[in-house]
Formats: C-alpha cells, sequence, structure tokens
C-alpha cells in the first residue's frame, strides 16, 4: 500500500493487562457505586431494609461480568491494601504511555494482533476467567495510553483480527489508513 513497515517491540508489554485489570475495575467499582437503585439504576421492588434493596438492586441489576470487576476494583482499592496497587497499576500505566508515545516518534500507526490466540469456537469457553483478561494484552493497550484504535478481520480461513493503533487525537489518521487496509486484505 506504499507503507514503510519496521517491526517493533514493548519492554512494558508485560505490564499491558495487570495494569489495565486494576486501573478499569477499581475505576468501575469506584463509578458504579452510584447506581445504588435510589438514584440511578435498577430499584429492587422486594426489600426488607436499605443494606437488602442494595444487595438484591446490586445483584439483579448488574451482570455476573459486571460483579465480578466491581468486586476485584474494591479489592485493590480496600483499606488493606491502602491503595497500593491501584498506585502500582498507575505508575505502569505511565510507563507504558511514555513508551507509546516515544514510539509514535518513529509511527505513524501502530499493527498489532488483537488478541493472543485465535477466536474460540462459538459458546466455547476453554480460557476461563484469567485466560480472558490475558487475552487482552493488545487490545487493552489503546485504552490504557488514551488512543484511538481499530480492530479488522482478517482472512476467512485463519479468522482472527489485527488492530490498528494511532497517536491521540490522530483518529481520522486511522480511519484513513484502516480503510485502505480493509480494502486491501478482503
Amino acid at each position: 500500500m506504499g507503507c514503510e513497515v519496521s517491526e517493533t517491540s514493548f519492554k512494558n508489554k508485560k505490564y499491558f493487562s495487570p495494569a489495565y485489570s486494576v486501573i478499569s475495575t477499581s475505576e468501575a467499582s469506584s463509578n458504579l457505586s452510584r447506581f445504588d437503585g435510589i438514584r440511578y439504576g435498577y430499584l429492587a421492588e422486594d426489600y426488607d431494609d436499605l443494606n437488602d434493596l442494595y444487595k438484591k438492586t446490586r445483584s439483579i441489576g448488574f451482570g455476573e461480568e459486571v460483579q465480578r470487576r466491581i468486586a476485584m476494583g474494591m479489592y485493590y482499592l480496600g483499606s488493606s491494601f491502602d491503595r497500593k496497587i491501584y498506585e502500582k497499576a498507575l505508575t505502569a500505566r505511565k510507563l507504558i504511555v511514555d513508551e507509546l508515545e516515544k514510539s509514535f516518534e518513529s509511527f505513524d500507526i501502530i499493527l498489532s494482533p488483537s488478541a493472543t490466540s485465535l477466536p474460540e469456537k462459538q459458546f466455547s469457553n476453554t480460557l476461563g476467567t484469567v485466560g480472558n483478561f490475558t487475552q487482552g494484552d493488545y487490545h487493552v493497550l489503546a485504552n490504557l495510553i488514551g488512543s484511538p484504535a481499530i480492530s479488522l478481520p482478517m482472512n476467512e480461513g485463519i479468522g482472527g483480527s489485527v488492530q490498528l493503533i494511532a497517536k491521540k487525537f490522530d483518529d481520522q489518521k486511522l480511519l484513513s489508513i484502516a480503510n485502505r487496509f480493509f480494502e486491501e486484505v478482503r
């Protein structure tokens, strides 16, 4: 397509998923606390007291995965840790942001896999919860650094997808390159 392609690697890749997991679940826990059924969100109909209202509202109003992420976030922000895990994750994110900003001095777009393995068959979950988190090594990157990204399907024989990531505020360049790339590979 007329692009110059160079290979690169990220020395802080091992922090992508752990930092994302801690930061996103901590922020979800904090942000979703307002959904108590009184001010925002689902309101349970049958309850005995305020504690029962909160328990039923959140048990019924939030799905299993959301509840799991809220619980993890509460754990990371809990007083027994004094927010140390969350603060370490923020430090890791800063290392990742600095490394990627340096990469964008040399690259317009970063091309990476979207996941660390090929997609599973429909209705199969051989990875489990932890495996699902580690599948995000690449696609959590854009969320951590605040950059625009897009995943594009690859050929139908293998399946899977690739991800294009641009530097902050280069959305138009990203979409233009993604469109050209998609037209070429399909």
